[in-house]
């Protein structure tokens, strides 16, 4: 059961066929969701969970297990695992353990709770493993190429080698029947072996004239051979060898091909072409056809006429016959090489999707639900949100578009004029968007709610990667300058102009940057790590550096004041910054390449996965230092302190949904009180200030508390 190999952007496709003798017949689109990645295999367990196997680069490393669920016509994306190297081929036997083939890594046993997926054994391997089948009895044939043909029983905690091939065969693919015969696809021959204690010894041999791309058994028994000559093969086989019970000439070189129980094959050709066949007698019947524009790879059978297939552009389709004719059920768009993340106000998750236009989801109860997409066909980049819910999105070779949702689509209202290379967006306290555009440097805009008009631009920056704006509106650009070492800039933004503030020097990229409500300028170098800066208007001055990932690409501060890094193949990993040093707090620990990560006022983490897709975390229990009896939605919330740290006075700000009774206190770090702001007071709905003068205690680490009726934030602060 070979699944062949593609090296474009590979994704998991649904058919159904209805069967006709009535003439050759289509395949129909029936439902979708597209899944981008080096998809090459896919398998249904007896449950009919449809797993599928990625592979993310040449030399079949940074492979991905993926789960999907399909109900009618909706299909979810229900587990994902990343684990050892690219997956050439996937099995599963009757207990619904999942048996992958992963190239130099050997084999690899999986298992699936309905939530996730998880390795439970490996093999390793000298040659790279090619395919696999499972056997009746749960024995796994593994087909290594130049290392022949291995057998190994799994005992649900490590595979145990059983028997082997000791002379020269090349095992292209294996499959093997309800009796325990194996079959080997060995170059232009369908090979017949058995087992003399820990030797697998050929018995027959079968010449096909064509390099045999593919081999597989039905419950009959009958052997089904694909050839590099175009040519499809039934042959039985008994114990006087092998007989060709029918044969057929192909259009097109064999992609892949698979069987159903009830004997019917299912062949996708190198023209894209899948093809429905049924043996009667001594001859192939050609029972339904299509071609299909997404590049079908790799197909798995199903129930009775349903097919799986992984294809190169087409996600995941369901299709059917009804009344001749094709019809198309439903269509559903998921996933992709997601760049950019943000959040809505009412908490909806924007992402920028670098194959698939910008998509926006709902994330409640553990449930992520896509609801539109704009620009589908094309490129997103970057991607920002107003508090009015405007959304800000770089569409491929058009600037800059404004869009915003009317209940779950998409409707734009306005574009750029310029076409921009934008690699970030932020936008200010007033609305203004600034755009980090490359070699271009970095440009205000005003959308006045139906037109763009184009205020500031700045070239001198070098190339501009990242824009983040503070609550006082002071511009930081992470920079890349050829020949040069600057790698940030802080700007006043003047209405009409920019006017420069300070730069900063560094050996490194500046990935990312991103503003804490006390201040705190975080910015992403790469290979450096997180490096945190204060800024006092008109100098940067080095604080604390976190070089715990390995190369970090993206990082948000959350409304718990918590900073959120993500990047190379390391998940997400939660900080706590002082002012003086950073603390994790939490490790999402997943071999992805983060690209950008996002924090909703719930705690939801948002984490866009380049080819991964979209992920979304929520922590076991609450990771700030808030009262767990805070309602939501909040009455209350305390901003912070800026600045912070701090020598002698702070402003303390807070927001109040309503009019309210509070208190604000503040303690030492052993929890003693230092003094008290407000006390039993009823102010009214907004934003408050409230300066602090500690000038007379010692340096160290305090806290600010604001209290209502029934809840309690509280924020630490570093008195220097």
């Amino acid at each position: 059961m070979l699944r062949c190999m593609s090296f474009i952007s590979c994704l998991l496709c649904v058919y159904s066929v209805v069967l006709s003798a009535q003439g050759v017949k289509e395949l129909t689109l029936k439902a979708r969701n597209t899944e981008f990645g080096m998809g090459s295999c896919v398998a249904v367990g007896p449950d009919g969970t449809i797993f599928v196997g990625y592979n993310q680069g040449v030399g079949y490393s940074d492979g991905a297990l993926r789960a999907y669920r399909n109900v009618g016509t909706a299909i979810t994306n229900t587990g994902h695992i990343r684990i050892g190297g690219g997956f050439l081929d996937i099995d599963i036997s009757a207990d619904g353990t999942v048996f992958a083939a992963q190239g130099q890594d050997g084999v690899r046993a999986y298992v699936f709770d309905g939530q996730t997926l998880a390795g439970t054994a490996h093999f390793p391997s000298n040659e790279a493993v090619r395919a696999l089948s499972v056997g009746e009895d749960a024995t796994v044939f593994v087909a290594c190429g130049r290392g022949g043909v291995k057998t190994l029983r799994y005992d649900g905690v490590r595979f145990i080698p059983l028997a082997e091939t000791k002379w020269d065969l090349y095992a292209q693919d294996v499959a093997v029947d309800a009796h325990g015969n194996i079959f080997v696809a060995h170059q232009d021959s369908i090979i017949a072996l058995k087992v003399t204690g820990d030797v697998l010894e050929p018995v027959f041999a079968v010449y096909l004239g064509g390099m045999v791309s593919n081999v597989a058994v039905d419950v009959s028994g009958t052997v089904f051979a694909a050839t590099g000559d175009r040519e499809l093969f039934a042959l039985s086989f008994d114990e006087n060898g092998f007989t060709t019970v029918a044969q057929a000439r192909l259009a097109d070189y064999p992609e892949h091909m698979a069987l159903a129980k009830d004997g019917t094959i299912y062949l996708v050709q190198t023209t894209g072409t899948i093809t429905v066949y049924t043996v009667n007698g001594s001859s192939f019947s050609e029972v339904a056809s299509s071609f299909d524009t997404d590049v079908p790879k790799h197909i798995a059978a199903a129930g009775p006429g349903v097919l799986f297939i992984v294809s190169a552009f087409g996600g995941l389709k369901a299709v059917h016959i009804e009344n001749g004719a094709l019809a198309e059920l439903a269509r559903q768009n998921d996933g992709g090489a997601s760049q950019n993340v943000c959040l809505g106000p009412d908490g909806t998750v924007y992402v920028a999707n670098a194959w698939g236009g910008l998509r926006a989801y709902r994330y409640k109860d553990g449930v992520l639900t896509h609801l539109d997409v704009s620009n589908q066909d094309g490129t997103a980049g970057a991607v920002a949100c107003g508090k009015d819910g405007v959304l800000f999105a770089v569409i491929a070779d058009g600037g800059v578009i404004a869009t915003h949702l009317v209940g779950e689509r998409f409707e734009q209202r306005a574009r750029t004029q310029e076409v921009m290379d934008v690699y970030g967006m932020d936008i200010g306290p007033d609305g203004t968007v600034f755009v980090a555009n490359g070699d271009d440097g970095i440009r205000a805009y005003r959308f006045d709610g139906a037109t763009f008009t184009l205020l500031a631009h700045a070239q001198d920056s070098g190339m501009a990667l990242s824009v983040a704006v503070g609550e006082d509106g002071v511009v930081f650009v992470a920079l890349q300058r050829s020949g040069q070492s600057e790698v940030l800039r802080a700007y006043q933004f003047l209405g009409d102009s920019f006017r420069i503030l300070a730069s900063l020097s560094g050996s490194r990229v500046s990935e990312d940057v991103a503003v804490g409500p006390d201040g705190t300028v975080f910015i992403a170098t790469g290979s450096e790590g997180l490096t945190a800066y204060h800024f006092d208007g008109s100098a940067f001055s080095y604080l604390a550096n976190f070089k715990g990932m390995k190369i970090a690409r993206a990082v948000d501060v959350g409304h718990d004041g918590y900073v959120y890094l993500c990047g190379y193949n390391q998940g997400v990993i939660v900080l706590e910054f002082d002012g003086n040093a950073f603390t994790t707090i939490a490790h999402i620990a997943m071999p992805i390449s983060g690209m950008d990560v996002a924090v909703r006022s719930d705690g939801a983490i948002m984490l866009a996965g380049a080819h991964s897709g979209l992920f979304v975390f929520e922590p076991a229990e609450p990771l700030g230092i808030e009262d767990p009896r805070l309602a939501l939605p909040r009455r209350i919330h305390l901003t912070g302190n800026h600045p912070n740290p701090f020598s002698s006075s702070t402003t303390i700000d807070f927001e109040l949904a309503e009019r309210t009774t509070i208190s604000l206190h503040i303690t030492d770090a052993l929890g003693r009180p230092v003094a008290c702001l407000i006390e039993d007071e009823s102010r009214m709905a907004g934003r408050h200030s409230v300066n602090l003068n500690l000038g007379s205690l010692k340096p160290g680490v305090y806290f600010v508390t604001l209290r209502d009726n029934g809840s309690a934030v509280t924020r630490k602060m570093l008195l220097l």
